[in-house]
């Protein structure tokens, strides 16, 4: 039988247990149980929220600050699902701030991302209303819901343009196209000449300004065109120092000297004009003498030396 004395030590030790675990609890939960939180609801409209769960995590730009309490289908319309969430109490979430499904891992599994938010717009109040933002799961389905949509309408203008009727406009139109190619073989073919060497002129043409660009620039860098503006300058200022009417003077003065000049010349060649006949006509005589002296040396050399003796 078990004593009065064991069965006293057996429920001191029972009591002792209790305590210590009860006050193992209370550390680890009372920390959780004494948390506040503020409350925030999320309305996503035509969005499927398959892999979001109730204790699912809140996160805001990557960092668990919450949990999701509840999910429900709106009872005004039924393509709204509403879901309450809860943040810890003091979190910073802003008026700009946007909620979007995230999925996590390859599990299916989601959670609420919240993100954006400045600082310059006021805080959202507890209890308030936090506009759903765009996924990129949702982007990319709505991009392909899109393309899906332009591959089946060129699908469906290919069909059309590839029925029998169509297929005998084409032929006949490729036929029509070869015999014209047939027939202007020859001017296309002296075209294309035309235009290779159009081209290879052209080619010419652009190397030939490539080396005046070249050139222009080599006498940019080589500082000639300042020099010529600063002789250009200094033509300038000496122009501009030259007395003008005196210059016109001086001119009209040359002008004067070279046109009494000129008339002198052509008196001279009026008076000297007789004797240049005169002495033309007598350099005439000499050259005919001196032709038939050649002419009677060259029938009968022997005259040179009958002349000698």
């Amino acid at each position: 039988m078990v004593g009065k004395a064991q069965k006293v030590r057996l429920g001191i030790f029972i009591t002792l247990l209790s305590l210590l675990l009860f006050t193992a609890i209370a550390f680890i939960a009372g920390g959780k149980l004494m948390e506040k939180w503020d409350f925030y609801h999320i309305t996503f409209s035509d969005v499927s929220v398959n892999g979001l769960q109730v204790g699912g995590q809140v996160r805001y730009h990557g960092i668990e600050v919450g949990k999701i309490d509840n999910i429900k289908i709106s009872s005004e319309d039924v393509s709204q699902v509403q879901v309450t969430i809860s943040v810890t109490q003091g979190t910073p979430i802003k008026t700009d701030v946007e909620a979007r499904l995230v999925m996590v891992g390859i599990t299916g599994l989601k959670v609420v991302e919240l993100s954006g938010g400045s600082n310059e717009a006021p805080l959202l109040k507890p209890g308030s209303e936090i506009p759903p933002g765009t996924s990129v799961l949702d982007n990319i389905t709505g991009k392909a819901e899109i393309m899906a949509e332009k591959l089946e309408l060129i699908m469906n203008n290919i069909l059309a343009i590839t029925n029998t009727e169509n297929q005998e406009k084409l032929t006949s139109i490729l036929s029509s196209v070869d015999a014209i190619l047939i027939e202007n073989r020859e001017p296309i073919g002296n075209t294309i000449t035309n235009l290779d060497s159009t081209t290879a002129e052209l080619t010419q043409l652009l190397h030939s300004t490539n080396q005046i660009l070249l050139r222009f620039n080599d006498i940019i860098q080589k500082g000639e065109i300042d020099t010529m503006i600063t002789n250009f300058t200094t033509i300038s200022d000496e122009m501009a120092a030259v007395d003008i009417q005196q210059l016109a003077k001086n001119l009209n003065l040359t002008i004067a000297q070279i046109n009494q000049t000129v008339k002198k010349i052509d008196l001279t060649v009026v008076r000297s004009q007789e004797d240049i006949i005169s002495m033309i006509e007598t350099l005439r005589d000499a050259v005919e003498n001196l032709d038939d002296f050649a002419r009677r040396i060259s029938e009968d050399p022997t005259i040179l030396l009958r002349r000698n003796n």
